[in-house]
């Protein structure tokens, strides 16, 4: 599949776009943080679990901010007993 990424963490969620090569598949979603059953933060990417039915993937390198904001970030929104950190 050949798509691209865009994401933005806000105060109250991500929003997340998945850009393929047929816009009319293009997909958007809001998640917001209380939405989230668990976040993972692993070596090459964060996944966001979304009320243990779903699961986004959101590489490093399509992050638009450092990976040290993002993880400051994620520490600063997220609970402590939802946010794994491994890498």
């Amino acid at each position: 599949v050949r798509a691209k990424q865009s994401n933005k963490f806000g105060k109250n969620g991500f929003v997340y776009d998945l850009l393929l090569d047929d816009p009319s598949e293009n997909e958007h979603q809001d998640i917001f943080y209380d939405e989230l059953d668990a976040v993972y933060v692993a070596k090459n990417a964060i996944y966001l679990y979304i009320e243990k039915r779903s699961t986004v993937i959101i590489p490093k390198r399509n992050l638009n901010i450092s990976v040290e904001e993002a993880e400051a970030f994620l520490k600063k929104y997220i609970p402590a007993q939802k946010l794994v950190i491994c890498a």
